[in-house]
């Protein structure tokens, strides 16, 4: 299916465009599979853990999220850009980077262990579930085989890496359902699927394979990326922390099983918003190398049209799944998926926008409107948890998302154009950059038969034969 879909874009169709295409194709395909088995996986935990102790787990996980987006180092996004423009060696420039974040996410991890286990407020149970989803941050390196792969537009490692991790920790979750297996083992399930795809994409078989050396750790490299990375660095843990601060806030304030029924709806969102992100990423080096207006704007079209698009689709599956999967105890969170869904169209538009701003080296520009969103979310929650419960904390998401992801980019001149192409996209829906990428995409097609069939011979009538008084 993936190598007809991609046979079928014209051989003489804009080029460059064309290897973006064919390389969200490649990512759609690892994306949407594993989010869909992944999901269905998710519902038959949840369903068996109840609750409270899905609670403990998405806790978890959520606290190594925040931790993983502060040892990344904001370098995901330059890291396509510099993959792109070859200025050093790929060797050198992934071993640096995966050495520097691995060194990194321990500096931060072990600390949170050393508290988790002097707190007394967890039974014990609890603690080495937390010690266990913190620990797997260790393994999340993986993000910087997969910023390669993209920028060479080999998105179809990706996909095979991506789909043979997920075949395995399936088959290791069947298991564990089937055995009615505890908080415990689904923790260590957990982290077992982390490190099996850093596993993989450390040890895949490629011509030209590119594997981490310590020799090859380049200490000017750290020098030159810190500066792009510090503003990226903290547009990154702000963007986490605002998907999971009323998470934990939740717990805080209503309880831990109120924030495994919330942890649903992240579920979803986060399902959701890995396809358009895929999307913007995969077209990313399209605008990297020329940041014209045009550009840009088909840009943005593009992506805000896939969350669209997907969002509708997945928020009409979800009424139908969650029920099935998770089960009556986790109704509620249906009640806020439209307003959970909704803010993740404009953390869509916000990842483009920060995109846009990397290519055009405006990236520090980025941090101060997502810290004033975040600053926002945080009173806004304390103010409707406690009144609205769940609704409130989805609401007060939206809010801070509008304004850190859009409106924000008024405050400043020099982003004042990346606002006037993001409110374009966010009214017309990205509808005519969709439209005019597929009317070249047809009328390239078309012209492209038209040349063809001129170029052909004419026949001549099989009613008439050549007969030697004819010449």
């Amino acid at each position: 299916m993936v190598v007809t879909l991609i046979n079928a874009l014209p051989p003489g169709w804009n080029p460059p465009v064309k290897r973006y295409i064919k390389n969200s194709v490649w990512l759609l395909l690892e994306k949407i599979t594993k989010l869909a088995v992944a999901f269905v996986l998710i519902g038959l935990v949840a369903n068996q853990l109840g609750p409270q102790d899905f609670g403990v787990l998405s806790l978890g996980l959520s606290v190594a999220t925040i931790i993983w987006a502060m040892g990344n180092l904001g370098l995901d996004q330059i890291l396509i850009k510099e993959f792109t423009q070859q200025k050093y060696p790929d060797s050198q420039l992934l071993s640096t980077t995966v050495i520097c974040r691995l060194a990194a996410s321990a500096l931060i991890a072990i600390p949170c262990l050393i508290a988790i286990y002097l707190a007394p407020a967890f039974s014990p149970e609890h603690k080495l579930a937390y010690a266990i989803t913190i620990g797997s941050v260790l393994f999340y390196n993986f993000n910087s085989y997969q910023a390669l792969y993209q920028a060479k537009s080999q998105s179809s490692h990706i996909a095979v890496i991506g789909l043979s991790s997920l075949c395995i920790s399936s088959l290791v979750k069947i298991v564990l359902l089937w055995n009615e297996a505890g908080l415990i083992l689904f923790c260590l399930s957990a982290a077992f699927d982390i490190a099996m795809n850093l596993l993989l994409y450390s040890l895949y078989p490629t011509k030209g394979a590119v594997r981490v050396r310590l020799s090859a750790f380049n200490v000017s490299i750290v020098r030159e990326l810190w500066r792009p990375a510090a503003p990226m660095l903290l547009c990154s843990l702000m963007i986490v922390v605002y998907t999971r601060v009323d998470q934990l806030m939740i717990a805080s304030l209503l309880g831990v099983a109120q924030a495994g029924v919330y942890s649903v709806t992240i579920r979803v969102v986060e399902a959701y918003a890995v396809i358009p992100m895929l999307v913007g990423t995969a077209f990313f080096p399209y605008i990297c190398t020329k940041p014209d207006a045009e550009k840009v704007r088909t840009y943005f079209d593009i992506v805000v049209f896939s969350s669209v698009a997907t969002g509708l689709t997945v928020w009409a599956a979800a009424h139908l799944a969650i029920p099935l999967l998770f089960g009556a105890e986790y109704m509620q969170a249906l009640e806020i998926l439209g307003i959970s869904m909704l803010a993740a169209v404009f953390s869509v538009v916000g990842f483009a926008c920060t995109n846009y701003l990397v290519a055009v080296d405006l990236g520090h520009l980025r941090p101060l409107r997502l810290g004033l969103g975040l600053l926002m979310n945080i009173g806004l929650n304390l103010m409707l948890i406690p009144r609205f419960g769940l609704w409130g904390a989805a609401t007060a998401t939206l809010i801070s998302q509008i304004f850190a992801s859009w409106i924000g980019n008024a405050l400043s001149a020099k982003t004042f154009e990346c606002l006037k192409l993001q409110s374009w996209s966010v009214l017309t829906l990205g509808l005519p950059g969709v439209n005019r990428v597929v009317r070249e995409l047809l009328g390239e097609r078309v012209s492209r038969t038209k040349r063809s069939n001129a170029l052909q011979p004419q026949s001549v009538p099989s009613s008439h034969v050549i007969e030697p008084g004819d010449a």
